[in-house]
């Protein structure tokens, strides 16, 4: 049931806070009462956390229900776009973020668009870094526009999202060299920004600027910029304070005191979920090789490996749909290469098992010989392709058994016999049609399914495979072919009934069809 209209005037409250004030956040959540709309805010926390299965599973409950309060719904897939992105399925959530976009244009929602389109800059970055840009520019033009027409206290937000955009152009220009227009901010206006918008974003951005300081070879400035770094104990959102752990770690490594950015890793370590033991294990590995602790960067590289398998395991999981999901953003997967060189024998290991995956799947749904599917996919699914809604055609079962197929084994050799069954393989995927299931049922039986509701006749559909040409200059390739309506969905008495014809269709002389009407 939807949140009343006091509720949602108080969640419209908590959902301002998320950025600016994470505490008062956290406590808004646990007074307001459950309501679709509250789950929102439960699954931009889990996202934040980086609990991506419990924000999936919140999300698609929250886009059930057919009436949201006003923006709620565009925030639902905006949670649902940046989790299917950084679990790597980057087609599905850009479809997702051009649906925020859309309903945020429809409720005439200035900063909810902003918000979409930053997500959508953030989705493209790798695939098209000029589109994110784009996208980016766009979203700070908005936020900008916003300002202009409200008063300050009703900006915040809107401060936050031009912030974050301008931080993530400045990304895309250090990743691919892309030239900004002279009039983008700095990351400097950025930090300031999200001191008004989003605070700990404000730290984020304070924490990228030192460690671009320190690539430029500025130690001084990059040490004179840490010094406002704060406890990221007092952080309340965990993917900015890591940044802030692992700048501050860097910071110690520099300033010759390795060992204390190392405890600084492990003190947070166990209080983070996998993606960002990721992250903070690639640091700690290199700082304690400066440290020249061998040992203890051995055992931290061997934690990373094992991170990295859990997380692509526990994410392949959630991503769902046999895609194997790896990548929790763009950051991931360059660890996940520098894990694999610091662990050549656990990346082929990993690539076996991939392999092996793939050989076991292929043996259980496929007949190696034929490549059409097997017995046991055939049962599989069979039931269900068979299960015919009121008013919809039946559907139909065909098994088909070629003519004397013993005696070109004998006679010619099982090379010759094998070259017929793939001949009157490929000839039944050609006959079938597209939502057809070919297979084969064993030895020289073939099986299709046509599901209920396409229709069409499958007897006429198969009846050029009764005499195919000849195979090594013997003899034409013939078969038997039995064709049945499967009744009550029950695929077992339709496969037994399209048995009894194929074994009449060879009881009158081979070579043809046997159908019952409809077929």
């Amino acid at each position: 049931m939807s949140a009343s209209p006091d509720d949602v005037r108080r969640l419209e409250r908590v959902w301002s806070w998320r950025y600016v004030d994470p505490a008062a956040f956290a406590d808004g959540l646990a007074i307001v009462p459950h309501s679709p709309e509250r789950l929102v805010l439960e699954a931009f926390l889990a996202w934040r956390e980086q609990r991506l299965d419990e924000a999936l599973t919140m999300v698609s409950q929250i886009l059930e229900t057919p009436h949201l309060a006003w923006g709620w719904r565009s925030r639902a897939r905006g949670v649902q776009g940046v989790v299917l992105v950084e679990l790597g399925l980057v087609e599905e959530g850009v479809a997702a973020h051009r649906e925020q976009c859309r309903l945020a244009e429809e409720e005439d929602d200035t900063v909810g668009l902003a918000r979409g389109l930053t997500n959508l800059g953030n989705a493209f970055e790798f695939a098209s870094p000029d589109q994110s840009r784009h996208f980016y520019l766009e979203a700070i033009e908005l936020a900008r526009t916003f300002r202009e027409e409200h008063t300050p206290s009703a900006s915040t937000e809107s401060m936050a999202m031009e912030a974050l955009a301008i931080s993530n152009l400045h990304d895309v220009q250090l990743r691919h060299g892309i030239r900004l227009a002279p009039e983008i901010p700095g990351l400097a206006t950025a930090e300031e920004l999200a001191r008004k918008g989003w605070p700990e974003l404000g730290h984020h951005i304070r924490a990228v600027r030192v460690r671009t300081r320190l690539e430029l070879g500025d130690t001084e400035g990059a040490l004179e910029l840490a010094r406002d770094l704060p406890d990221p104990a007092s952080m309340r959102d965990v993917t900015n304070a890591i940044s802030v752990v692992r700048t501050r770690a860097v910071i110690s490594g520099v300033q010759g005191h390795p060992e204390e950015g190392c405890a600084l890793i492990d003190a947070v370590l166990h209080r983070v979920s996998l993606p960002f033991q990721i992250e903070l294990l690639d640091d700690l590995v290199g700082l304690r090789e400066s440290a020249g602790d061998l040992r203890g960067a051995l055992e931290a590289s061997r934690r990373l490996s094992d991170a990295i398998l859990t997380c692509h395991a526990s994410q392949a999981r959630t991503a769902v749909l046999a895609l194997e999901v790896w990548h929790r953003t763009r950051a991931a997967e360059e660890l996940a290469r520098q894990a694999n060189k610091r662990a050549d024998g656990l990346r082929a290991a990993m690539a076996d098992l991939r392999r092996n995956h793939e050989q076991v799947r292929e043996m259980t749904t496929r007949d190696v010989l034929t490549g059409l599917h097997n017995r046991l996919h055939l049962w599989e699914v069979g039931e269900q392709m068979t299960a015919t809604p009121p008013d919809e055609p039946a559907a139909q079962v065909a098994l088909a058994d070629l003519d004397g197929f013993k005696a070109v084994n004998d006679s010619r050799g099982h090379a010759t016999g094998d070259a017929v069954l793939r001949q009157f393989a490929a000839a039944l995927r050609a006959a079938a049609r597209p939502e057809d299931l070919c297979a084969r049922y064993g030895g020289d039986e073939f099986v299709v399914v046509r599901p209920a509701g396409v229709g069409g006749s499958l007897a006429d559909d198969l009846e050029s495979l009764t005499r195919l040409g000849a195979v090594r200059d013997g003899d034409p390739v013939r078969a038997s072919i039995g064709v049945t309506t499967v009744q009550d969905s029950d695929f077992q008495h339709g496969l037994d009934r399209a048995d009894q014809l194929m074994y009449l269709a060879k009881q009158r002389g081979g070579a043809q069809v046997a159908r019952e009407p409809g077929t």
